[in-house]
């Protein structure tokens, strides 16, 4: 697929992606934006996993310890991340929700479900997303999280479908994102960056172990770094990653759909968050 067309209507459509998607740190399109503070949902670099629940759950047990873990098996479900303390929700418009969701889980009692409704046209615009900022972050990051889309509908519009993020990382002006087509799942990295389709789709109704592995320093191939993507134990995709990201220490971290119309009613459930300071798991 060219980037012309991933970057088109509907690719664009993560609003993000349409001013050379720039938005992520401050949006504001057809009454929809991403937030550039981070109230007290951020994350340091030396801070360990949180504490959430009396009662044993699935971030009190995993192994490596991750430097964030959200296991949403608690109330409010926005508790650990940018979204907490807002009124409205930084990641809830135009009909979009975050709630919590005790039938669908991939570890007891609960996760987190993020929906936006149908949009008819490219006047409409929708979010449901969870934003973490990440402070002070080191060269080497994993983000690891279980994703169960349970409904999606891309119509065409003038030969291009719509598209849908699963999850983004802003490094300033300039990002990575996974985003969900009709044609499957698909990677870029940087405006200006590699874009790949995953060898392997996110499928509809089945609970995935997703994880952005990103080496943001020079490898052996060269001084842009590197991007390994991996679904359950497959690796789906790897990229290179921008010179420019290195120097970016400052992150902000999205997970969930933001888009405009035309699209379908989009719906995923997400549980049990890690985020690891270490790209060699």
């Amino acid at each position: 697929m060219s980037r012309s067309r991933l970057f088109s209507l509907a690719a664009a459509g993560t609003l993000f992606a349409i001013s050379a998607c720039r938005g992520v740190l401050g949006i504001n399109s057809s009454g929809l934006e991403v937030d550039g503070g981070d109230a007290d949902g951020g994350v340091d670099a030396d801070t360990t996993a949180d504490a959430f629940v009396a009662a044993p759950t699935f971030c009190d047990s995993v192994t490596p310890a991750p430097s964030f873990c959200d296991d949403f098996d608690h109330l409010p479900i926005v508790k650990y991340w940018d979204n907490s303390n807002r009124t409205p929700d930084i990641g809830a418009s135009g009909g979009g929700t975050i709630a919590a969701d005790t039938s669908a889980f991939r570890s007891k009692p609960q996760s987190v479900a993020l929906s936006i409704p149908t949009l008819i046209d490219d006047s409409l615009a929708a979010s449901g997303f969870l934003q973490k900022s990440l402070h002070d972050m080191p060269a080497d990051m994993t983000v690891q999280f279980d994703v169960r889309i349970s409904a999606d509908y891309f119509p065409q519009d003038a030969g291009v479908s719509g598209s849908v993020p699963i999850v983004s990382i802003a490094y300033g002006n300039d990002f990575l994102f996974v985003v969900q087509r009709a044609t499957g799942t698909w990677v870029v990295a940087g405006n200006t960056g590699a874009i790949m389709q995953a060898s392997a789709p996110l499928v509809v109704g089945q609970w995935t172990t997703f994880a952005l592995s990103i080496k943001n320093h020079p490898t052996e191939a060269g001084a842009e770094g590197r991007l390994n993507v991996r679904m359950n134990t497959l690796d789906v995709a790897v990229l290179p990653t921008p010179v420019s990201w290195q120097s970016v220490k400052e992150q902000k971290l999205v997970i969930g759909p933001i888009t405009n119309g035309p699209m379908g009613a989009f719906a995923m459930n997400v549980d049990n968050v890690l985020i690891y300071l270490r790209s060699d798991l």
